[in-house]
């Protein structure tokens, strides 16, 4: 069933792939952008400094602690762990029934 259904799409995929790819789709993304920085008054560019001010902006690497009771270094910890957490779920959903092995002590 899903090879019929395969088949008579590919086609299909294939045209639109090839009508798109001729630059139409880089004028539309360009054309896109354009409309928005206009219609927003190029708040990228007006928002630039304060963006960076909010980001950086009580960044220390002596390890103080904020107002929020996190250090820089606290903060930088959570967020690799996370992203290593994530990552290893990830490759135990990815792998199966290896991964069931390996957390039961086999």
């Amino acid at each position: 069933m899903f090879t019929a259904i395969e088949n008579a799409l590919y086609p299909v995929v294939c045209d639109l792939n090839a009508y798109l790819s001729n630059y139409v789709l880089v004028f539309l993304l360009i054309a896109v952008g354009l409309w928005y920085s206009i219609r927003t008054r190029f708040v990228q560019v007006r928002c630039f400094g304060e963006g960076m001010r909010r980001v950086f902006g009580n960044l220390t690497l002596r390890g103080e602690k904020h107002a929020s009771g996190m250090s820089s270094f606290q903060a930088l910890a959570t967020a690799i762990a996370a992203q290593v957490g994530t990552g290893n779920i990830t490759g135990c959903l990815r792998r199966g029934d290896a991964c069931a092995d390996h957390t039961a002590g086999r």
